[in-house]
């Protein structure tokens, strides 16, 4: 795999290779070192060879560690991860179960996106879900950040509808930094009380039922003083089969139920960020995810597979992050046609709206069938 084959030349060296993509075709065979016991507990001793990079020149990786037993958490990130993630103004949070071993409930990830490219700046062995847990997360990044001489002001941070991370992002970055829910999360709730309620052979069978679900959807793309009567003109036109899949949106993402949602407007609209050529979703760590699944390689992975992964990735990262820097670079990755082509529709059907071109129904309807 090239990443365990990268992380063993030099920056300079990596520079001069070629196609990411056509090395990862060619190799194989790679074999894993051997390691370690595996631990019983989190209460455990953490090598030194595991706290620094991969490479010629290792550098140190482990940020944090509170060595505590009942709940340990470790932050792992270079100072070359720090600085991408400082110059970034999106930032993208998400969680894996998969490969978080059996001592740890989630391995947490924050990627950066600078000079339109995504790289993975932070990995977090976590034992819980906590706000609390989240918060020394991003005060541990911020603090290392600042200890590098790097000062970061995110300006968007993405993420799952996840009401501790939410509000632990709040904590620490108060008001300058705009929180958004992941749009295609948004989504999949739809579709999971779809599912809940009996739905699914109708929503697949008829497709006036999908094009209603979606307008439901669609109201994240109103502007965000309009979704609440957005709200209310679907329930004029709504069929009966979808009500409880109306109010099961407006009880949790639009009005709640008793005066306040959830999770309000100001998390999911994407109005803005759709105008603005901006992130609407989180699929970026999805992906993340996915090739990561794929790079640890088995559902019961030992915790020094996953962190010999995680070296490897970051490996990985830099160098490509290096050769992104370099005149006529081949890194650079092909735009997806087809998603350029629904963001320009979405974002004429917008200005339509906005310039009274059209009304809010035919709004719905058009972005519920782009959707």
């Amino acid at each position: 795999m090239v990443s365990s084959i990268m992380h063993n030349i030099s920056e300079d060296t990596a520079v001069t290779l070629g196609n990411l993509s056509s090395i990862k075709r060619n190799i194989r065979n790679y074999r894993h070192r051997k390691f370690s016991d595996e631990p019983l507990n989190a209460n455990f001793c953490l090598p030194e060879e595991w706290k620094t990079t991969m490479g010629a020149e290792p550098k140190p990786f482990l940020i944090f560690d509170n060595k505590q037993a009942d709940s340990r958490i470790l932050i792992f990130a270079s100072n070359f991860a720090l600085n991408i993630l400082s110059c970034a103004e999106t930032w993208f949070m998400d969680g894996t179960f998969k490969c978080s071993t059996t001592i740890f409930q989630q391995l947490y990830v924050i990627r950066g996106k600078y000079k339109n490219q995504i790289s993975t700046c932070v990995y977090a062995f976590l034992p819980n879900k906590l706000k609390s847990t989240y918060i020394t997360i991003l005060q541990q990044v911020v603090i290392n950040c600042l200890q590098t001489s790097n000062n970061p002001k995110p300006k968007y941070i993405v993420m799952d509808f996840e009401i501790g991370a939410i509000s632990a992002t709040k904590h620490v970055f108060g008001d300058s930094v705009q929180v958004k829910g992941c749009f295609f999360h948004l989504c999949q709730s739809m579709w999971r009380k779809i599912q809940h309620l009996g739905l699914s052979s109708v929503y697949k069978n008829n497709k006036n039922i999908r094009i209603n679900c979606s307008m439901i959807n669609a109201l994240a793309f109103l502007p965000l003083n309009e979704v609440s009567s957005g709200m209310a003109y679907l329930y004029t036109i709504i069929p009966i089969e979808l009500l409880l899949v109306a109010k099961y949106f407006d009880d949790i993402y639009v009005s709640g139920t008793s005066g306040t949602p959830m999770f309000s407007p100001i998390l999911w609209n994407v109005f803005d960020v759709t105008l603005n050529g901006g992130d609407r979703t989180n699929n970026y760590c999805e992906g993340w995810n996915n090739y990561f699944n794929k790079l640890v390689g088995t559902s019961n992975p030992s915790f020094w597979l996953v962190l010999q992964c995680i070296q490897q990735d970051e490996s990985t990262m830099r160098i490509e992050s290096i050769r992104h820097e370099q005149p006529n670079n081949l890194t650079s990755r092909k735009k997806n046609k087809k998603y350029a082509s629904l963001q320009y529709k979405l974002h004429e059907t917008i200005t339509s709206y906005v310039n009274k071109e059209i009304t809010m129904d035919i709004f719905l309807n058009i972005i519920g069938k782009l959707l």
